[in-house]
């Protein structure tokens, strides 16, 4: 029987098929495709590697957070164990009532007990002067309008230097202007104090203020012993969260505050968080102070 021409070439056909392809005409990928491809992949790339900065600074935030509070735990621990004596208090401690820094407050502790890590730990061989964490004391002395016991009130301010920071040295206790002692260096964060000749509701009018030196979210103590965060500063008027609460023997608005500036131009405060009133503090051995 004859085969038509046709009919071979449908037998023929399916083998045709199934002989493999020449690799000289294999299909790829455009070069739209591979570079569609390359953008969509580096989208995804910026937008995670952006999420790792981001990440070791909240890390940071936390650390510092976490640290500050043991720290604030060990100073309550420290100043319940080894109060301050009033009879080691000299020289002028300001008007009745008002939140005052005496001459001897910060030289009770030394810089070696007031650094974080402490003598006692593995790393004792870092000078005190280097150390990452400090905290100052704040006393304040209450006086009463009738022949009674003075009381006292102890804060601290827990504070991390930040290197490569100055901090102005000490003025002289009398003026009661800084929270340091004297012969703390200039690379220690320092705690001050300036008056607040008006007060509203809610703001502070801060005499001779500089320029960044308070921060919104920072925390400053007044003189009657509140502790408040900052909302919002505008030159030398500083806008407090809740209502300044009157003090002293004549329900005055508190006659100044205390902060801790930042060690330079573009840094933070260097400030924790403050603690207290402390109990227990102080050691009442003078009673005519």
């Amino acid at each position: 029987m004859r085969i038509s021409q046709y009919q071979k070439s449908e037998i023929s056909r399916p083998q045709q098929r199934l002989l493999p392809l020449n690799p000289k005409f294999r299909s790829a990928f455009s070069i739209l495709e591979v570079m569609v491809a390359m953008g969509i992949f580096a989208i995804a790339f910026v937008s995670i590697a952006a999420i790792f900065p981001a990440g070791a600074f909240l890390q940071k935030q936390t650390m510092t957070a976490v640290r500050g509070k043991q720290i604030g735990e060990s100073v309550k621990a420290l100043l319940e164990a080894r109060p301050f004596d009033n009879g080691t208090f000299t020289g002028a401690v300001g008007p009745a009532l008002q939140m005052n820094t005496v001459p001897d407050a910060a030289y009770f502790w030394t810089l070696e007990d007031r650094s974080f890590p402490t003598a006692n730990t593995a790393i004792a061989s870092i000078p005190a002067t280097e150390r990452d964490y400090y905290w100052l004391p704040v006393v304040r002395r209450s006086v009463p309008a009738s022949p009674g016991p003075i009381e006292y009130q102890v804060f601290a301010f827990i504070l991390r230097r930040d290197k490569g920071g100055k901090w102005p040295t000490p003025a002289p206790h009398t003026n009661n202007k800084f929270a340091n002692a004297a012969s703390d260096p200039e690379t220690i964060p320092s705690v001050k104090r300036l008056n607040t000749p008006t007060v509203t509701n809610n703001t502070f009018t801060v005499t001779g203020l500089p320029a960044n030196d308070i921060h919104v979210g920072d925390q400053i103590l007044d003189d009657w012993g509140t502790i408040y965060a900052v909302e919002n500063v505008n030159g030398t008027v500083v806008t407090v969260s809740g209502t300044i609460i009157k003090g002293g023997l004549s329900n005055t608005p508190p006659p100044g505050i205390w902060y801790a500036p930042p060690g330079g131009p573009g840094m933070a405060s260097p400030l924790i968080q403050i603690i207290g009133p402390l109990a227990n503090a102080v050691k009442v051995t003078n009673l005519n102070p």
